[in-house]
């Protein structure tokens, strides 16, 4: 799928990270970062959870990215792909396990110490 750029239109607000990490915020000039209910704008959210790099809300953010696949928030195709590429992993892994602990006598033979 060819890359595009985001088309902001009046009134949207998006966050660009760039290769090195560091982010740029679009659209937030005209807009309060709490707004007058109380809401923080979800573009500085994540903005301020990149910054930190706290490894517990990149595994909720993680999380919760693949629940909204699962769920089809990103549309049909994204849901069957992410579907496949899930059981591909957990075949993969269950192929792992089966090779664990399988040594020949010859090969632990090699290890043991004497």
């Amino acid at each position: 799928m060819p890359r595009e750029m985001l088309k902001l239109r009046k009134g949207d607000c998006a966050i660009k990270i760039k290769k090195d990490g560091s982010v740029e915020l679009a659209g937030l000039q005209d807009q309060p970062l709490i707004d007058e209910g109380g809401l923080i704008s979800p573009v500085v959210l994540f903005a301020a959870a990149w910054a930190r790099k706290n490894q517990d809300l990149y595994d909720r953010l993680v999380n919760n990215f693949k629940d909204c696949v699962r769920d089809g928030y990103f549309g049909p195709d994204a849901k069957e792909e992410f579907k496949q590429a899930e059981e591909k992993a957990k075949e993969h892994n269950e192929n792992e396990k089966q090779k664990v602990g399988k040594l020949t006598i010859e090969e632990g033979a090699e290890n043991e110490t004497k």
